[in-house]
């Protein structure tokens, strides 16, 4: 049971995705709300990590079991609720072309994918919609990286900070092993 419950809460800091909603008048404060649909009532193991890694923004976090609420100052519980619908929001966009830069089609293992990201979190992540779209074109984009002639390596061009190592690598005195061994022995 520890062991589900420390997943779950690893599943948790790493698939929550905060929506702006909007911005507090009286104190500048941006706020954001996401929703989570974790296996255990873990909220109260979860809110501080959220504190800490976002203590600029007011937030809530809701899950069927518990919800949790920063605004900066103190951190607060509450009670689960059934679902709260999360607008969509222009960081959605960032997240889909996050993914999708980081996304390698020729490393592309879905069973392991899928094991570090279940599917039951998908409906919950913007950058979801992607993925069987990412997956059924791998194929086509592993094929399409193959015919790219591969471009020879280059010197580095004018970078100063080359030109000087390779300046220093041309200019030091080439040592044999043997001579290596002698200067060793005299010292």
């Amino acid at each position: 049971m520890r062991k589900e419950i420390g997943r779950d809460v690893h599943k948790m800091h790493a698939f929550v995705r905060f929506k702006k909603t909007g911005e507090d008048p009286a104190t500048g404060r941006e706020q954001f709300m996401a929703w989570f649909e974790p296996d255990h009532q873990i909220m109260p193991l979860t809110a501080r990590f959220f504190q800490k890694r976002f203590t600029g923004m007011d937030w809530t976090i809701f899950t069927p079991t518990g919800s949790a609420s920063w605004d900066g100052k103190t951190l607060r519980h509450g009670p689960g609720v059934d679902k709260v619908e999360v607008p969509e929001e222009e960081l959605d966009e960032l997240w889909r072309g996050y993914y999708k830069s980081i996304f390698n089609p020729a490393r592309l293992k879905v069973k392991a994918m899928q094991t570090e990201m279940p599917k039951k979190y998908w409906k919950n992540l913007p950058e979801a919609d992607l993925i069987e779209s990412l997956i059924s074109e791998s194929r086509n984009s592993v094929e399409e990286m193959h015919k790219v002639t591969p471009r020879p390596a280059t010197s580095g061009g004018q970078n100063p900070y080359l030109k000087h190592l390779r300046d220093l690598s041309s200019s030091e005195e080439k040592i044999t092993p043997d001579q290596a061994t002698k200067n060793s022995s005299t010292d």
